[in-house]
Order: structure tokens, then sequence, then C-alpha cells
């Protein structure tokens, strides 16, 4: 439930009840309340998240309603400009966390469902009147900014961790000059190396000491010496990565601080809600073959290659669909979709059928036609070859400069 909903159906809520006298309290499902007026009957359920009035079933009466049974409603509210129901009984009020994450039931004397990672601060039991609706308001308010602040903290660790892995990568990728130089100096030694040693004295020509390289004993010589260059340049391109990276590692940090303080001084939670995604429209899955229409308007399809072709025959067609291929080389399957096809559309097809396989070249061809409902496959693993009962053949030429573009790939 948003916000603007709640505030929608508490305008109509309030008028109804307000003034009237609890006259029972029922739980007919877990966390799902009903409280009785006479008429009407409230519903406050805290499973999917939100309340309206109806008649509900008879339920048993939860043990916490018996100091409420007989006192008037005098305010209903939302509290902090957010999903906080309260109604208040003649001083004592009932508020009702309706979140969908942690929906929850607080009265001045405890929690229905406290949060198990954050439990509310405990109540000390005084002698005097009860809270009032300030004091509990300022009691939820605190509450939440806790949860949120843990939330917050939580990120910035990790935040902050991420970023010193970074600057790590970022300080060993700098050396790649000294990785390029290493492999320099063990290609000048190339000849001293012996497969099975697992390093190297060299001597630095620039520094003039010697340097120890380690090798890998199960690598040949030439290999030992490709991977330091390989890891010379692998480090060197990581670099430009790596400081975009921590910009924007440093840019999470700034606006989470800023968020922790900003949380400190507010006096509502709103704008630390965050909003819940909405559902990514998903593409639609794409056709296995062309589509292309004829001079006359009708679909004819044209599969793209083996595993499109063993689709759209036995997929996709209709068994009394025109099926029809080009004789004695590989190509796309080619089918005219509904009724039996006029002579221009069936000409159109089959030089399709001969413009898409393998004896294009040539310009001229015999196509095989038969109904999808004579076609069977050639063994389980040929995808695209098929067996063809009742077969007709038909001379196909194609014509000049002939480029047909699909009206759907």
């Amino acid at each position: 439930m948003y916000f603007n909903q709640a505030l929608f159906l508490l305008d109509s809520i309030r008028p109804k009840i307000v003034g009237k006298s609890l006259k029972r309290v029922s739980e007919p499902y877990p966390k799902c309340y009903c409280l009785d007026f006479g008429s009407p009957t409230l519903l406050v359920s805290l499973n999917p998240s939100g309340f309206h009035l109806n008649l509900f079933l008879e339920g048993p009466t939860p043990h916490w309603a018996n100091s409420l049974l007989g006192k008037k409603v005098e305010t209903v509210n939302l509290l902090h400009n957010d999903l906080l129901l309260e109604i208040g009984f003649e001083g004592f009020p009932l508020v009702f966390q309706l979140f969908t994450r942690a929906p929850n039931l607080w009265t001045p004397l405890f929690s229905l469902f406290p949060q198990k990672d954050l439990p509310p601060p405990p109540l000390e039991r005084k002698e005097g009147p009860l809270q009032t609706h300030e004091e509990l308001a300022q009691r939820f308010l605190e509450w939440e900014k806790q949860r949120l602040q843990k939330e917050l903290e939580s990120k910035l660790t990790k935040a902050e961790r991420a970023l010193q892995g970074l600057q790590t990568q970022l300080r060993e990728s700098e050396k790649w000059e000294e990785t390029f130089h290493q492999g320099e100096m063990l290609q000048s030694q190339f000849y001293h190396i012996k497969r099975g040693m697992k390093e190297l004295p060299v001597e630095d020509w620039i520094t003039g000491t010697t340097q120890i390289i380690r090798l890998d004993p199960l690598l040949l010589p030439q290999e030992n010496v490709a991977l330091l260059f390989k890891k010379a340049k692998k480090q060197e391109a990581a670099i430009p990565h790596l400081y975009t990276q921590i910009g924007l590692t440093e840019d999470t940090i700034n606006t989470l601080r800023q968020q922790l303080t900003r949380l400190h001084q507010a006096t509502q939670l709103t704008p630390f809600r965050i909003p819940p995604k909405p559902p990514k429209e998903k593409a639609p899955p794409p056709i296995p073959y062309l589509l292309f229409y004829s001079s006359t308007g009708r679909p004819i399809w044209v599969g793209k290659n083996s595993k499109s072709n063993d689709s759209l025959t036995f997929q996709h067609a209709y068994g009394s669909d025109l099926w029809m291929h080009v004789s004695g080389f590989p190509g796309s399957h080619v089918v005219i979709h509904g009724l039996p096809p006029d002579p221009a559309t069936l000409q159109e097809a089959q030089q399709l059928a001969l413009f898409y396989s393998k004896g294009r070249s040539n310009g001229k061809g015999e196509v095989v036609m038969s109904l999808i409902k004579y076609i069977s496959r050639l063994g389980k693993n040929n995808p695209g070859k098929v067996q063809v009962a009742k077969p007709t053949y038909q001379s196909v030429r194609l014509p000049p400069h002939f480029n047909p573009k699909p009206a759907r790939s």
C-alpha cells in the first residue's frame, strides 16, 4: 500500500467510526484484526499491507483488546505523513505499522511483532497516565531512525571495504612498468631458463642489482616470459577502469554519510524510504523465422538456421500449411501459412526457398513441396533434417536483382 492510497481510505473511514464505541475485536486470520463498532467493522490486515471496511468472519479475541472494549474512537490519523495508522481510544492510542516489509502493531505497552534484527526499546512500567499520542509517535520515529541508521551504516561499511579493495588493485596495477621490465630481463636470459625452475636470478641493467624472478615450474620458458608481458598489459589496461570505480565508490560513500547526517535531524522518514522498483517489461521472444508478405498479402515464413527450421516446421506451422525446401542443397524451410496459396504467393515462396539456400548462386533449382502433416523429423539429433511424404517438385528461377526484405526478423 502506498501513502496516497492509505490517505484516500482514511478519509472514507474517519467519519464512519469517530465517536463510536468499540464492541469487539477479533482475529479471523493471523495478523488480520477486525474492530467491531456495531456498523461497520474495520479490518486492519498486517499480512498484505492494507485496510478497508467490510464484514468479516468471526474469530477469537486477542488478549490485548480487553482494555479497549467500550472505549470511543477520538482520532484516526496517519502519523508523520507515513503508513502509521493511529486510532485513538479515549487517550489510549493503537498504532498499525502498514509497511510491506515489516508490518507491526503497537500499543503503549508492547509491540505484537517486534523486528528480529533490531527489537524495539523496552518500556518501563511507571505509575501514572499512559503515554500520549505525541510521545508514542516520537517513540515510533526514534525506533525507525535506529533501524534505518543500522541499514545505512551496513551499506557504508560495505562501500568502504570495496574502496579499500579497489585502491589495493590500483596500487598493484600501477606497477605494470616494473612487471614489463621483469619480462624484458627474463627474455634477455631466455636460454638460461630450464623447465621446472621455480626462480631465476637476473641482472637488472637499470639499477645494477640482481633480482630474483619467480617462475612457474610447469610452464615452458617462452610461456613464463609471455606470462609476465601479459600480466603487465592487463595491469596497464585496468588502471582507467579502477579510477572510474574508485570515483563511483567514493560518491556512494559520500552520499551514505550525508544520508546518515540528515537522518539524525529528520522529523519524518518518508524521503528515506526507497520506492519499489517498477517491474521490467520483458521483450517478446524473437520469432524463429523471417516473415515475408507476398504481393497478394499472404504471410510466408522462412527459417533462419537448422534449429529455426525445426522450430518453424514442428512447433509453429499447422498441418494444413504448405511446406517447401530447395532440393539438393542445404537451405531454409519455407512455410505458406493459412489457406492454399494463390499462384503469385506460391511462386514468390518458391523463389524465397531458392534464395535462402546454398543453391542461390546457380540462379535456378528445384523446390520440393508438401503439406506440414506429411513432414517428419529425420532422427532426434538432426535438427532441421526431415523426411517428406507425398512430395511434389517445381523448377524455380530467380529473377534478376532479386533481394527480398523481410517484414520482421
